[in-house]
């Protein structure tokens, strides 16, 4: 499978292409695809039928394969991930590129070995990444190569959510029919998800309709607390595909993390999908939405309202618009993957 000169990038196993939500490995093997390399995007080990590559774009394959099979291959990279690392042995002198996404204690159960397996990838890898810039001035102690590379957006995809009108969700549907603005938020409900500070600025504003679209993670979220405020709609997990329906569904998006080191190492995703939606973004002081101009942010249940209050009143103005619209085009997946790109050809 040779590629004219082109890198030849292996995914090595760790979220399923389809069937969880579509995250960073994903967008990355898409877009380095479509800029040339030879991709290979690895399913996890228990979803194998039989050995096969599958094309499944142009340049990309889905793989259900063993990681020897690239052994043929010479000058292979490896995209790896703090949580899949154990697979580099797997390859025979690869090229790596290490992406490091999240705080390390932010992995339940295998912390001795996920902080063994960071500190091999920070002393060895070709290529080292940090998607916040909180993780970024942590590499760059170690490795002052380090390449900050946040979180991104499929522009084109959420920027459906304005563009022409869709067809809501019938859930979300009957909720925008009780005359409520709607409050949203997109993405896991786990421990950085702050349910506390959501159901006091749920009981501070009755007036508001708040909705919660996605996976619920570990048995400690309290969600059938928040359920019983007659406000708080869980909407349960939702496929991507349907993501921009249900951001057009909403008046202003949120992003109500606890203020901890796990949450200020965060680059969320969800701020740059709300943004190329043109959804006002109300967040807590996390460091990365600190950071990025056009976002709200609040610190206690009432600022929470009241940034949301703020949020309603600019969401149609030109100046939100224009300045959303900035931020989301420079900040996506093609983006991203340019920046890696660029960087292996480089080397």
């Amino acid at each position: 499978m040779a590629n004219a000169g082109k890198p030849v990038i292996v995914f090595p196993p760790g979220l399923s292409w389809e069937g969880q939500v579509f995250q960073r490995p994903q967008h990355i093997a898409e877009n380095l695809a479509r800029m040339g390399a030879l991709v290979f995007y690895c399913q996890p080990e228990h979803l194998w039928a039989v050995d096969s590559f599958r094309q499944i774009d142009t340049n990309l394959y889905l793989c259900h394969v063993r990681l020897e099979a690239f052994d043929a291959i010479p000058d292979l990279w490896v995209h790896i991930m703090t949580w899949n690392a154990q697979f580099l042995h797997r390859f025979q002198n690869p090229k790596i590129i290490y992406d490091w996404v999240d705080a390390i204690d932010a992995f339940e159960g295998q912390s001795a070995r996920l902080h063994q397996q960071h500190a091999a990838m920070l002393a060895s890898a070709n290529v080292i990444l940090a998607s916040s810039n909180f993780l970024y001035e942590q590499a760059k102690i170690r490795r002052p190569d380090a390449v900050l590379c946040a979180n991104g957006v499929d522009y084109e995809f959420f920027a459906a959510a304005w563009r022409s009108p869709l067809a809501l969700p019938v859930e979300l549907d009957q909720i925008r029919a009780q005359g409520k603005p709607v409050i949203g938020y997109t993405g896991a409900l786990a421990g950085w998800f702050d349910a506390g500070l959501l159901k006091d600025a749920a009981e501070q504003c009755p007036d508001f309709s708040f909705v919660l679209v996605g996976p619920l993670h570990g048995n400690r979220f309290p969600l059938d607390e928040l359920k019983r405020k007659s406000n708080i709609h869980y909407l349960g997990f939702q496929p991507y595909r349907a993501m921009p329906a249900y951001l057009q569904g909403f008046d202003a998006a949120m992003i109500p993390f606890h203020v901890n080191e796990v949450t200020n190492a965060v680059s969320p995703i969800k701020l740059f999908e709300y943004l190329a939606a043109h959804r006002p973004v109300v967040s807590t002081l996390i460091r990365e939405a600190l950071s990025c101009p056009g976002v709200l942010t609040a610190s206690s249940p009432v600022e929470f309202c009241q940034q949301i209050e703020r949020a309603l009143q600019i969401k149609n103005t030109p100046e939100f618009i224009d300045e959303a619209d900035r931020v989301a085009r420079q900040s996506t997946w093609h983006e991203r993957a340019k920046t890696i790109f660029g960087i292996i050809n480089q080397l």
